[in-house]
């Protein structure tokens, strides 16, 4: 098993870098969502493509922090075509749109991604609710490869 922890210096520049960090993490053959972090996140969803992957049918762990100033939000998914990640960034805290960033990394395998790097487009939609906050974003990633554009869709809830 490993626990899959993206870091944070990497972030600011829109890299997907993990390391492995021995005890919990994702069962890459069950695929049982397991989440670690401050923040509480439930009905995680990714769809679309990142790169080159795309069909995304299972979330495989999703992880939501947060300090003085900042939150972030991962997802990991998994499609036929292979694997890709998402990390939401709010600067500023989850209660705060002042930036919203999403990172998106797609590949064969998390420890080698073929797709790293940050959205060209953000759209963020929040809504409020009764066991707590929906946010629904879509993140464009333009001319990669051979000039193609993807989009990713994604949408979870934090809960209060």
């Amino acid at each position: 098993m490993k626990t899959l922890v993206p870091i944070f210096g990497f972030l600011l520049i829109g890299a997907c870098a993990m390391e492995s960090v021995p005890g919990g993490g994702v069962d890459e053959n069950e695929f049982t969502p397991i989440r670690h972090g401050d923040l509480v996140v439930e009905d995680v969803v990714l769809q679309g493509n990142i790169g080159e992957v795309a069909g995304f049918d299972r979330v495989s762990a999703t992880e939501g922090w947060s300090s003085e100033g900042w939150a972030s939000v991962f997802t990991l998914a998994s499609a036929e075509t292979g694997k890709g990640m998402t990390i939401v960034d709010f600067v500023g805290g989850i209660d705060s749109e002042e930036e919203v960033m999403v990172t998106g990394c797609s590949g064969e395998d998390p420890s080698d991604w073929a797709f790293d790097r940050m959205a060209d487009e953000v759209l963020l939609r929040r809504s409020d609710g009764a066991s707590g906050v929906t946010f629904d974003y879509d993140a464009v990633f333009e001319g990669y490869g051979d000039e193609e554009t993807s989009v990713v869709t994604g949408s979870f809830t934090m809960v209060r």
